[in-house]
């Protein structure tokens, strides 16, 4: 290991990619698809008013 300094940089960073490629995951497997529905429809779907 280089210094404690680099090591805790590269963790940061690792940390990071690995919280953004969950996030992927979970928009692409739960959240709905959106486009070219209407605001009247998502609401109806989402159960809002």
């Amino acid at each position: 290991m280089k210094n404690k300094a680099s090591h805790g940089f590269w963790t940061s960073c690792a940390f990071y990619a690995l919280c953004m490629v969950g996030q992927l995951v979970w928009v692409l497997l739960v959240m709905p698809e959106t486009k070219g529905v209407s605001l009247e429809r998502i609401q109806e779907e989402l159960g809002i008013e």
